[in-house]
């Protein structure tokens, strides 16, 4: 990478190695704004600003008299810095309707939102994040440091809304220059951990630019097969990780905004063998899991007039996953090409925030794979290499409107692709503020979710004859600030699906399944229905506090077992406490999860477990602060997935200076 010259335009073709038109539209050519920031930094520092979390469009008058007609979280970056966690599944284990399941300390998951998880569940800058195993996301690839913001929106998403997971979405967006700034925090600690994280800020008046530059390694590494089990090889890991973001205005109606992440990640693995008479994970010397990946994406938007807003958004993402175990190396590539073209006109606007909307569009994608693919085991002899391509169009129209008491949206999105069939879908959501202190909402549609390139090529853990997944359903809620200082949430949802896509861990092959160990496969007919519910309570200016409960009943309705890595129950209780006389934050959480069953036939069982985290923050001087983590400090090792390891305690301790 060449040095940013002040006065110099950079083309991007001079900086990446990049073979075709769309790579470079995709990209962000960040270097190209570096004069424009660096002759207006010593001119403007931008106050510090609210981000609001409206909508699609940055500019929250385009959403005036609307209020959330879904359930939906908000995550500030003060949010996700308060206990200082490693990656944004710590921030999210516990939430209302979230399900984290992770095999080992460090590395892969299962991520849900109301029980339905695959790629389309998690999003950065509008981008999927794809999976890195079949229904699986590398969990640490998800940093909290990078992100400006993340919004958890549970049930089937608006028209606008195109290919997403039929449960909600994950959407994460990067961080965003408002000044000119830079802090560098170290963390060291259990499992021989070190991550060291640089961020930098340039923020003029027409361009901005935020960095973050992150690297990890865990030294000694924790167990990845159950050490319990006696498996007592430790697996290290290493990544490093790259997120960037420009934006520039063009003029008064017209801005850009590119944003790129990098990162590549190298995972020592385990292989299978048998433990206490049955199929299991097992130490495996020299099996590793590594991942590199790219996601890129430029925006446009621009002010045609007082009545419409438009947006263009071109992205590109590749990842090259490689791994070694059972003698072989198994792995993927795949390409995603991204446009969007979005519009919101403003049809009628009334007193106050009355207003009907019109929003309109279309969103193609254009994906290619590759993978070596492997005969049966126990030979597992190399066969030809599998290439895939394949395009998935879509169109959309919404309107959304606010009257009075009254805000909601009802649209129609259809769905084309050229090896599935079309589909046709609907959602309609209200919402309805009774009074000042109390809302009621509600929310319906239908989903449709074709299988990722992971979950179908991934040799011997994919599935090529995987279905897509269809869901319908609704949910109904409310909130209620009931005191000044206490506010309540409440919502009760269902949905039916046909070919639900899960992941389970089978002792041995089924009719249903003929696959052992870690599989992926569809249940024909499903239901989840369940209750989410949260509080939030502040004491006084020191104290403030909250819990949340979810409740998830997952069936295969043809048999009445529950779905695996489902539990039943889940509740999180958490604190926080400001020192009055003293710069020092005391913060802890209690997360319980319930038993839940592993496999579809209800035989393996993964016991209930809770775990304490908490977490001390003193400010030395207004520059550098100090902070010390404890995580499952009551040492309850037991773990998400038949077989695979829990850490038990572990100690983390840092530092974050401002430069």
């Amino acid at each position: 990478m060449q040095k940013c010259d002040p006065g110099k335009v950079y083309p991007a073709l001079e900086l990446f190695n990049v073979k075709d038109l769309w790579r470079v539209l995709a990209f962000p050519p960040v270097f190209i704004i570096c004069s424009a920031v660096a002759a207006e930094a010593e001119e403007v520092i931008l106050p510090e600003i609210t981000v609001t979390t409206s909508g699609d469009f940055a500019d929250e008058a385009q959403d005036a008299g609307f209020t959330e007609k879904t359930g939906t979280t908000h995550l500030t970056q003060e949010d996700l810095a308060i206990a200082q966690e490693r990656t944004v599944d710590e921030t999210l284990r516990g939430l209302p309707g979230i399900g984290v399941t992770k095999g080992g300390t460090f590395g892969l998951g299962l991520l849900h939102v109301r029980g339905v998880g695959g790629q389309g569940l998690v999003f950065l800058d509008g981008m999927p994040v794809p999976d890195s195993l079949p229904g699986v996301v590398n969990l640490n690839a998800l940093l909290p440091d990078g992100q400006d913001r993340i919004e958890i929106k549970r049930g089937f998403n608006p028209a606008s809304r195109t290919f997403g997971s039929l449960g909600g979405s994950i959407d994460l967006t990067s961080r965003t220059a408002k000044d000119d700034s830079a802090d560098l925090r170290v963390e060291g600690g259990t499992f021989g951990f070190l991550k060291e994280t640089a961020r930098g800020n340039l923020a003029g008046k027409k361009a901005r630019l935020a960095v973050t530059v992150t690297r990890a390694d865990a030294f000694d590494g924790a167990y990845h097969a159950q050490k319990s089990n006696n498996n007592p090889e430790r697996d290290p890991y290493h990544a490093n990780q790259v997120l960037m973001k420009a934006g520039l205005d063009l003029s008064d109606a017209v801005a850009w905004e590119g944003s790129m992440l990098y990162r590549d990640a190298w995972n020592a693995w385990d292989g299978y063998g048998i433990r206490k008479g049955m199929f299991a994970m097992a130490d495996e010397k020299d099996s590793f899991f590594a991942e590199e990946s790219w996601i890129a994406q430029n925006t446009l938007t621009a002010h045609i007039n007082a009545d419409w807003d438009m947006r263009l958004q071109l992205g590109y993402i590749h990842t090259d996953n490689q791994a070694k175990v059972m003698g072989i190396t198994p792995g993927y590539t795949t390409d995603l090409y991204l446009a969007r073209w979005e519009n919101n006109q403003r049809l009628w606007h009334g007193k106050g925030g009355d207003v009907i909307r019109l929003v309109w569009g279309a969103e193609g994608r254009h994906e290619w794979a590759e993978a070596p693919t492997f005969g049966p085991p126990p030979a597992l002899a190399p066969g030809a290499s599998f290439a895939e391509s394949r395009n998935q169009q879509a169109g959309f129209l919404e309107t959304r409107f606010a009257y009075g008491k009254l805000s909601g949206d009802m649209g129609v999105r259809y769905e084309s692709y050229d090896r599935f069939q079309s589909h046709a879908l609907v959602h309609a959501a209200l919402a309805w503020q009774v009074q000042d202190t109390l809302k009621l909402r509600a929310n319906g549609g239908n989903g449709f979710r074709i299988p990722s390139y992971a979950e179908r090529l991934f040799p011997l853990l994919g599935n090529p004859q995987l279905k897509p997944e269809r869901g319908a359903g609704g949910d109904l809620g409310l909130e209620w600030q009931a005191l000044s200082n206490l506010r309540f949430n409440l919502t009760g949802f269902y949905t039916r699906h046909d070919n639900l896509i899960v992941v389970s861990w089978e002792p041995q092959p089924t009719a249903q399944l003929p696959c052992i160990g870690e599989c992926i496969g569809n249940v024909a007919n499903a239901s989840i229905a369940g209750l989410e519910t949260s509080a939030e309570l502040v004491f006084n200016p020191q104290w403030r506090g909250g819990a949340a409960y979810t409740y998830n009943d997952g069936r295969n309705l043809d048999n009445g077992r529950r779905l695996p890595f489902q539990a039943k129950d889940s509740v999180r209780v958490w604190g926080e406490w400001r020192a009055p006389n003293l710069p020092l934050t005391l913060w802890a959480e209690g997360i319980y999860r319930s038993l839940s069953q592993n496999d579809l036939g209800n035989t393996l069982d993964v016991d209930d477990a809770f775990h304490l985290n908490v977490h001390v923050n003193y400010r030395v001087m207004p520059r550098l602060d100090l902070y010390v983590r404890g995580e499952n400090i009551n040492n309850d090792k037991t773990p998400d997935i038949y077989s695979f390891d829990h850490a038990g305690a572990a100690v983390y301790g840092g530092l974050s200076y401002r430069l």
